[in-house]
């Protein structure tokens, strides 16, 4: 196996890894908002949940695991919606790590050719 085939696997890993990531997002967006019940918790949901789960989203690697979201003095009554998400982003992040890792796990790159090592 080639420089080149390695990358090429360990793009597609990343690749993997963040479309895992990126339908945790969706799937954790569309549970919290599904948990809305009333306008308040409607308007603290477009304003401080959907925005901190995309940056935090946004700003993790997948090796990184999902740091789990807190939105202050909203948590009061949204905690039970925002601990929601956040187990699911946990599972995608975990999920997410195991597909990075894998796609490295069988390669080592010689740091003097740059060639990957295939065990």
């Amino acid at each position: 196996m080639g420089l080149f085939s390695g990358i090429i696997n360990l793009a597609a890993g990343e690749s993997i890894a963040n479309a895992v990531i990126e339908e945790g997002l969706s799937d954790a967006l569309a549970t919290m908002e599904s948990m809305v019940a009333n306008e308040g918790q409607s308007s603290v949901y477009d304003n401080y949940v959907q925005p901190a789960f995309v940056d935090t989203a946004q700003s993790t690697q997948a090796g990184d695991g999902w740091p789990s979201v807190d939105i202050g003095e909203y948590m009061d009554f949204m905690g039970e919606i925002v601990e929601a998400g956040n187990q699911i982003m946990e599972e995608a992040y975990a999920y997410a790590a195991e597909i990075d890792s894998d796609a490295t796990a069988d390669e080592e790159f010689d740091e003097d050719t740059g060639e990957v090592i295939d065990f």
